[in-house]
């Protein structure tokens, strides 16, 4: 299962695909990073953070 980590990543390059699977990150307990949200259907990327967004989360 992917981190928040892989899945922000992956959700960057969304819009050069028809489908994507974004929800590895919703399937684990102990995710170690802050990216992107999945609220109501739709995908937010993160916005003000450097790089793809993605912080390490203080309890790692």
């Amino acid at each position: 299962t992917e981190t928040s980590c892989a899945v922000t990543a992956a959700a960057h390059l969304s819009p050069l695909a028809d489908w994507c699977d974004l929800d590895g990150n919703l399937l684990i307990s102990n995710d170690l990073f802050d990216g992107m949200k999945i609220a109501d259907g739709k995908v937010t990327l993160p916005e003000n953070r450097s790089g793809l967004g993605v912080v390490l989360l203080q309890n790692a």
